[in-house]
């Protein structure tokens, strides 16, 4: 990265700085950079510290004002002096005793001479806001006045003398290294000032003197500079001193130059005499390296030649145990086989494995014959009997518990891994333990016996013969190989494996091989394809059940699931339930509730009913498979299925099917899915299709359950507008009673129904009844709702606001509404003027006193009314719903309400 677009001060400039240091040497980049940004962070230090608020510039004086104030900043008084006027400069000479004119030295004249107009100007101008700089140095003073040498001339004119003075201090202002060095510029002022006075006088006709003033000064610089030569027989002894001690050090250092280049070769000559014999080492220790390893190799070669010896002496001896340790210190932990495997000698590690394979068969040879005698001892394979009758003596059970963890010990080396077997591209078994090997080894005899070639019992027909017969095998003896030989197999190290599982594995693998046999005739027949699948998935059901049979083991399913196989599984599947489902739906009367006498439920339909249980079994069916996505083709299948089931529904409403009975089951099968989206087994498929970081947990049924709630909506809307119908249509003689002339109804009276709305209110008791005897109960309180709201709306616009109504036929109105339309949803409802808001607010408004309805038409016609006023006039009578123009159309309605303007 380019540093000088990070800075805003040129580097370059701020390298040139830093070389003026004499004893400044190379420069990286990273300590340029960090110089560079440490300037202009101090130079923003200073800016925002010397910078005094309500000001847009920075001058010289707050700079120099903020480094007098600020006591961390008293090594820049020098360099950044405050100013003081000419007048205050006066001020202060005229308080200082006068210096002795004859210590000023040639060098101080010189500056006297250059800057003696400026101050002569100074002092004879009588304008005191002039400002000079003053740096207070008494004490370099003093030191330099101690330091004088000699004085060397004085002036011809016989008024003054001149004294040169020789510094040996060092100027700080131009880093040098200078022998004679100026005083400070407060001195040189004063003297100049003290001599210009002498001079020149008070009179101002003295000023043509200056000239040779000048002259002087000049001359006697000269003389000075030829004085200070060291060829000068006149020249200042220190200088000259000085000089010639620089010459001698000069010469000692090119002598020592000299004596370096000669140390230096001597120091070339020996490195190169100590590099050959560091390569000579080197070649000797390569040598001793290789023999190294060649005794490192005869040493391995020894010690698998000595455990080799030694293997076959003990091979036949008493002790069986002796044979094991040796066979662990060839190939266990902490073994040769562990020693090698880390160098690259291809030859003694084939060597070696060879070894320990001829060893491993031997062994295995040997104590596999002694176990399988022991099995027959005990007569193994147990053959219908249970644990309590299968009883072998203690004795014979600790040989082989022994022998078993021998065995177990005695394992081939190299990767297990390597060792399992590939029965399809798919289907892989891992290797089984030699004990389990054994165990196992019976049963196959007898299983190949009965179920491969001629027998009468190896039939394509009949799956479920010798998968009951692995089953039952395993059930009769898993507990006997777990209990005895769990332990012996933890003594040897195996400390992941299950051996009771493992053998059930054995067992299993022998249904697996006779299936794959099997299989390629099977699917050529699909019905002895779905046979198979029937007696297959109970079997894996059972096996996982009862025996605990992990999942990720190889199990007779995973011969159904590979592609070719579950393919055509799926095609079965979809087929059996299609049919299901359609003989469902054309029984004589599929949608028969299966307890009508139950009202306080859901109303069940019998095809409904049905087709969850289909769908149950169908879960059922697959939720052993062991792969998700196998699983997720199947739920695929299930949703599709339900979505044929309603389009079946519907197809059967078009054909006349009651509304209800649709209704019926749409909300059944809506309920169950609901349901069934919250249980762990849907869980786990929702997870395994949007992932475990979803971000919300959903059901996998949420768009078919969209899906249904959308066809039960159609067909409320379209069950509440039939009903709606029936009762409008018989409300005619109702609608056109003579509701603008009624007399009003005398007090002592009870007031009667009116006689034309005996028909439209019975049609609405007759509706209501037969959907609450028809629907359930959380359907049905859908539609009382509906049905209210329908007739709330269609009671104003058709009725209230297309008549006139006298005091008395707004009684008669307020009588048959409050009291019988709302009583007939009262059973329904606690509060059924909430049901019709609009007919109670009409009631309200018709009835009310003439003043009252006078007074509500004023203040809502006021102009200073505003809308919060009219809410809260229209509130205080009791309005519910009613906005300001529905009250006024109302109130329009009453006869004796008195004409606007």
């Amino acid at each position: 990265m380019d540093n000088d677009r990070l800075t805003q001060l040129p580097m370059a400039r701020i390298r040139t700085v830093m070389k003026t240091s004499p004893d400044m040497g190379n420069i990286n980049p990273e300590a340029l950079f960090l110089m560079c940004r440490a300037a202009e962070k101090f130079i923003e230090y200073m800016a925002k510290g010397a910078h005094r608020q309500g000001k847009k510039s920075l001058e010289y004086k707050d700079l120099a004002m903020y480094v007098e104030n600020d006591d961390k900043l008293e090594f820049l008084s020098q360099i950044l002096p405050k100013k003081i006027t000419v007048k205050q400069y006066k001020a202060m000479m005229a308080k200082k005793p006068d210096t002795d004119d004859d210590t000023d030295s040639e060098d101080e004249l010189e500056e006297e001479s250059g800057n003696e107009a400026t101050n002569k100007e100074g002092d004879d101008d009588d304008d005191d806001d002039d400002v000079v700089e003053i740096v207070d140095d008494d004490n370099d003073k003093a030191q330099q006045q101690a330091q004088q040498d000699s004085e060397d001339s004085a002036s011809d004119s016989g008024e003054s003398n001149s004294v040169i003075s020789i510094d040996s201090s060092s100027d700080e202002k131009e880093n040098s290294k200078n022998v004679s060095n100026k005083k400070s510029p407060s001195t040189v002022d004063e003297r100049l000032i003290a001599r210009f006075n002498q001079e020149l006088g008070a009179d101002l006709k003295n000023s043509n003197k200056c000239g040779d003033l000048v002259k002087y000064y000049r001359s006697e610089l000269e003389d000075l500079r030829a004085k200070i030569t060291v060829t000068d027989a006149a020249c200042i002894p220190s200088v000259k001193s000085m000089i010639e001690t620089g010459r001698s050090k000069l010469a000692e250092l090119d002598e020592k130059e000299t004596r370096l280049g000669d140390y230096e070769e001597k120091i070339n000559e020996q490195i190169e005499a100590y590099q050959q014999l560091m390569n000579e080492v080197g070649d000797k220790m390569e040598q001793i390296r290789v023999l190294q390893t060649v005794r490192d190799y005869m040493a391995l070669i020894k010690d698998i030649e000595n455990i080799s010896q030694e293997l076959e002496a003990s091979i036949g001896g008493k002790d069986d145990s002796k044979p094991i340790a040796l066979y662990v210190a060839l190939t266990g932990p902490n073994s040769i086989l562990d020693r090698i495997s880390g160098i690259e000698a291809p030859h003694l590690k084939m060597y070696a494995r060879n070894t320990a394979f001829h060893w491993h068969d031997v062994l295995t040879a040997k104590y596999s014959t002694e176990f399988e005698a022991l099995l027959k001892t005990i007569k193994w394979p147990n053959m219908n009997q249970t644990l309590e009758q299968f009883n072998p003596s203690k004795d014979h059970i600790n040989k082989l518990v022994l022998l078993a963890e021998y065995l177990f010990l005695v394992k081939l080396p190299g990767d297990q891994d390597l060792l399992s077997q590939k029965l399809t591209p798919s289907i892989i078994c891992p290797h089984y333990t030699t004990p389990v090997q054994l165990f196992v080894k019976p049963f196959r005899l007898r299983f190949q016996f009965h179920f491969s070639g001629n027998k009468q019992t190896n039939r394509l027909d009949r799956p479920e013969w010798y998968l009951t017969q692995v089953l039952m095998w395993a059930k009769e003896n898993h507990i006997f190989v777990g209990q005895h030989f769990q332990s012996p197999a933890l003594r040897a190290g195996i400390v992941n494996s299950s051996v009771r599982l493992e053998f059930v594995r054995g067992l299993v693998q022998l249904a697996i091989e006779k299936l794959i046999v099997d299989i390629e005739q099977i699917v050529q027949d699909e019905a002895l394809f779905a046979h198979l699948i029937d007696e297959v998935l109970p079997f894996e059901q059972d096996l996982k059940s009862s025996l605990g049979y992990p999942n990720s083991y190889p199990s007779v399913v995973s011969v159904l699931v590979q592609p070719a196989y579950f393919i055509k599984w799926m095609a079965i599947e979809k087929k059996f339930t299609t049919d299901k489902m359609d003989a469902m739906l054309n029984t004589d009367d599929p949608f028969e509730l299966l307890d009508p006498a139950n009202l306080d439920e859901l109303k069940i339909p019998k095809c409904a009913d049905q087709f969850i249980r289909l769908l149950d079994a169908i879960k059922e069916r697959y939720c052993c498979l062991p792969q998700p996505s196998q699983q997720l083709q199947f739920l695929e299948l299930q949703r599709e299925l339900i979505d044929n089931f309603r389009c079946r529904l519907l197809q059967l409403y078009n054909d006349g099917i009651s509304p209800t009975k649709i209704l019926n089951a749409l909300n059944y099968l809506t309920s169950v899915l609901r349901e069934w989206g919250e249980n762990v087994h849907y869980l786990h498929l929702h997870a395994a299709l949007y992932g475990p970081d979803a971000d919300e947990i959903s059901s996998v049924f949420d768009q078919t359950i969209e899906e249904l709630n959308y066809c039960h909506r159609k067909l409320v809307e379209e069950l509440v507008t039939w009903i709606v119908h029936e009762i409008t249509a018989r409300s005619r003689p109702y609608r056109y009673d003579l509701w603008p002339s009624m007399n009003p109804q005398d007090a002592k009276e009870t007031l009667m129904v009116s006689a034309s709305a005996s028909e439209m209110f019975q049609t609405t008791i007759n509706h209501l009844h037969d959907m609450e005897r028809e629907l359930s109960t959380n359907v049905f309180m859908i539609v009382v709702r509906m049905i209210a709201t329908e007739l709330d709306q269609w009671m104003i616009s058709s009725m209230v606001m297309n008549t006139k109504f006298s005091a008395g036929g707004a009684q008669q109105f307020h009588f048959d509404m409050t009291r019988n339309l709302f009583g007939l949803f009262s059973q329904y409802a606690k509060k059924t003027n909430l049901l019709f808001k609009r007919i109670n607010d009409s009631c309200i408004l018709l009835t009310m006193p003439l003043g009252s309805a006078i007074l509500l038409r004023e203040t809502l016609l006021s102009e200073a009314a505003d809308e919060d006023g009219c809410i809260r006039a229209l509130q205080d009578v009791g309005l519910t719903i009613f906005d300001k123009k529905a009250t006024l159309d109302v109130l329009d309605r009453r006869n004796d309400m008195p004409r606007i303007g």
